[in-house]
């Protein structure tokens, strides 16, 4: 095996092309980079939007085992965030005529020209997590709308009445639009009798805590530095606003956030956030693999197990795609993240004492 990981700039010359990539990982299995440029072996491109955070690591290293295991020879980038990089790593890949395209994007909506152009190609494209609104493109995730519903329920199981306040992420993941038909399916009702009112419905740009910050001192001041709930975009956006609360001395509030961050398990542990959702990104990265590798190798979307029609807009057009359940954890069931390998029992009993710990830190 050949791997070559770092923050440098890395070249790979094929057919007249050059690759030039900041945070790089080339992963050569069981074959060479010749082999792999010849096509004896399958070549797959990955491109993550984020940079080097935790979470993203997860998802790759789950991509490389797939690719190791199958003798394929896969180009991974990091795109750092940055949309018109994205774009250009994987006009690289297309030039250097991969087999398929696993592309996690930055922004769905200006990467739909890049995309159109591999799938003219008849490069196939899995779109990782955030969908890619382009036909035939193949949409890889977990049940986003389903994500909200566990989120809603588990706040108006805990507030059933109040002040809620809503901190979206960046509205150019279009998942954010479709967590939010999931909070509805469940906050309609008591929205519409009265129980509950929403003081603030907001997107955070750039999914960046500190703008959740900002947003939320606002909230409060505007509501006398009161409020019952939060339903947050995601685990980052739910600690900022927990550090916010607790700087006003709000204690008594409900938060929910999504990805099941360490830092998040931690807090529900602690008794500073109520739930989280979270989605075992090992197995989203497994799945994503295999199926860029059956597309790469000639299957057709229909032909793959579990292969659904999805749509986020109810008025839109259908997609091939896989959605895998996700899972709320609380205080009482935090040991199945534990039992899962997800998190060790350091990560999330750090800190806590015996009086306020759940029977996972027992």
């Amino acid at each position: 095996m050949n791997c070559r990981t770092g923050s440098r700039v890395e070249r790979v010359g094929t057919r007249g092309a050059h690759l030039a990539l900041a945070a790089v990982t080339v992963l050569l299995l069981l074959g060479s980079a010749t082999e792999a440029l010849a096509g004896t072996i399958p070549q797959i491109g990955c491109s993550w939007g984020g940079g080097d955070e935790p979470r993203w690591k997860i998802d790759e290293a789950a991509v490389l085992a797939v690719m190791e295991a199958a003798k394929a020879a896969c180009l991974s980038v990091r795109a750092q965030n940055q949309a018109a990089k994205q774009a250009e790593d994987i006009k690289s890949m297309v030039g250097m005529g991969v087999s398929a395209l696993i592309v996690m994007p930055v922004n769905a909506r200006n990467l739909l020209p890049t995309i159109a152009e591999a799938l003219a190609r008849k490069i196939p494209v899995v779109a990782y997590d955030r969908p890619i609104e382009l036909q035939g493109t193949f949409y890889v995730s977990f049940d986003n709308r389903q994500v909200g519903r566990l989120q809603a329920a588990k706040l108006l199981e805990t507030k059933p009445n109040g002040i809620y306040v809503f901190i979206e992420g960046d509205d150019s993941d279009l998942n954010v639009s479709t967590v939010h038909l999931g909070h509805m399916d469940i906050l309609q009702a008591p929205i519409a009798k009265g129980a509950i009112t929403i003081a603030s419905d907001s997107f955070t740009k750039d999914w960046s805590p500190e703008t959740a910050k900002a947003n939320m001192v606002e909230i409060l001041r505007k509501n006398h530095n009161h409020i019952d709930a939060v339903l947050a975009g995601n685990d980052r956006l739910a600690g900022a606003a927990i550090e916010v609360l607790a700087e006003v001395g709000e204690k008594n509030v409900a938060v929910v956030g999504q990805d099941g961050d360490f830092e998040a398990l931690n807090r529900i542990a602690q008794g500073t956030q109520t739930a989280t959702v979270i989605k075992d990104y090992r197995m989203l990265g497994t799945v994503a693999a295999e199926v860029a590798l059956a597309l790469g190798q000639g299957r057709t979307p229909t032909s793959l197990p579990d292969t659904v029609k999805w749509r986020r807009d109810p008025a839109g057009p259908y997609f091939d795609a896989r959605l895998l359940a996700p899972q709320l954890i609380t205080r009482r069931n935090l040991g199945d993240v534990i039992q899962a390998g997800l998190a060790s029992r350091e990560d999330v009993c750090r800190d806590v004492s015996r009086g306020v710990s759940p029977p996972a830190c027992w």
